[in-house]
């Protein structure tokens, strides 16, 4: 039984020794491959405006009603594509009852009228071809009569407005609406069977279609007004949407000239032409990236991987297993990832990083 204590006891002295030894062995190896090799990179870098805002068509109308009355029918559906001068929908006409008792009154008095000037120029017809009267008189009964007859379809096409909204029989009438523009049905807004208000210098009239060019789209956003100083028509743009799944390329046509109030922030408007965008949806979200300036080809690095000490910038450049050397660099532009490296550093020499 001793003789078992005794063993015990010089292994546990024997791992006392040992232990040390491998942890600080094991440390010291650890510390050799601390660190990790990495070569600068040519690539484009931009410095970007950002900004959120929406995509709307460049091109948008509302299509409403020249008479009033009830929308009857909808030949077409939100998604739709129509051309210019499609029929869109029909109004039914409810007349003004007393307008149309006096248009009714007008042309039965006009056709009493036209009914006695042609009995008079048929008679004074037949007298003038048998020499009995002149040529004068004839012409004042004939012109009369054409006077009459005159009358006679003004009234009949005032009856037809009044009552129906028409004078013709033509299918594209004032109670046809028709599109003014190709594009697609993004809004319809009446229902059928509703009252219809129609448009004038007094009112604005109600709204049966919203039409939209979406061949033209554009972006429209707002940037910070210390950022606008940086902007100048004709940038390009990114695009990013849910939308789409690629980023859509777009130019800066117009930069409000007047700041707004939004929160107690100072914003400017802008507005963005996309060249690339095909969709039949609009008023989605999307955010803009604004390039205000790039450098392309660049010597680029991680910003993570710079030393920085006060108002210097190092990097270590790797000369061998176990050489390095820090050297101070010049850096140019940003774009929060990777950095221009100016002088100091070329595309050829390779970098230790993480090295401590």
């Amino acid at each position: 039984m001793k003789k078992i204590i005794k063993t015990t006891f010089i292994i546990f002295v024997g791992l006392l020794f040992i232990w040390p030894l491998y942890y600080f062995t094991t440390k010291e190896k650890s510390k050799e491959i601390s660190y990790a090799l990495e070569k600068p990179k040519k690539k484009d870098i931009k410095n970007f405006v950002m900004c959120s805002g929406i995509v709307v068509p460049k091109e948008k109308v509302e299509i409403k009603s020249r008479v009033s009355g009830v929308l009857e029918e909808l030949y077409v559906k939100n998604g739709d594509r129509v051309y210019k001068d499609q029929v869109i929908a029909k109004i039914g006409i409810i007349p003004n009852m007393a307008e149309l008792a006096q248009a009714e009154s007008n042309k039965n008095v006009a056709v009493i009228n036209y009914k006695n000037q042609k009995v008079s120029f048929e008679r004074n017809k037949t007298l003038f071809e048998k020499g009995i009267i002149s040529r004068v008189d004839f012409e004042k009964v004939e012109n009369a009569f054409l006077n009459a007859q005159e009358t006679l379809n003004n009234a009949r096409k005032r009856y037809r407005i009044v009552k129906s909204g028409n004078y013709s029989n033509s299918e594209k009438s004032n109670t046809s609406i028709v599109s003014t523009i190709d594009g697609i049905v993004t809004l319809l807004p009446t229902e059928i069977g509703a009252s219809i208000i129609q448009s004038n210098n007094f009112n604005e009239g109600t709204t049966i279609a919203q039409i939209a060019n979406v061949k033209q789209m554009i972006f429209e956003g707002s940037v910070k007004e210390y950022e606008v100083a940086k902007l100048q028509e004709g940038m390009d743009v990114i695009i990013n949407s849910s939308i789409n799944n690629e980023d859509q390329e777009g130019v800066l046509s117009e930069i409000s000239t007047s700041g707004k109030n939004a929160d107690g922030m100072i914003l400017f408007d802008i507005k963005t032409t996309l060249s690339n965008l095909t969709t039949n949806k609009t008023g989605f979200s999307a955010n803009a990236k604004i390039v205000v300036e790039e450098r392309k080809n660049a010597v680029s690095i991680k910003e993570e991987w710079l030393i920085v000490e006060g108002d210097s910038t190092y990097v270590l450049v790797h000369k061998g297993a176990d050489q390095k050397e820090k050297r101070l660099v010049k850096l140019g532009l940003s774009d929060g990832v990777y950095t221009e490296v100016i002088t100091g550093l070329s595309d050829n020499e390779t970098l230790r990083i993480y090295d401590k």
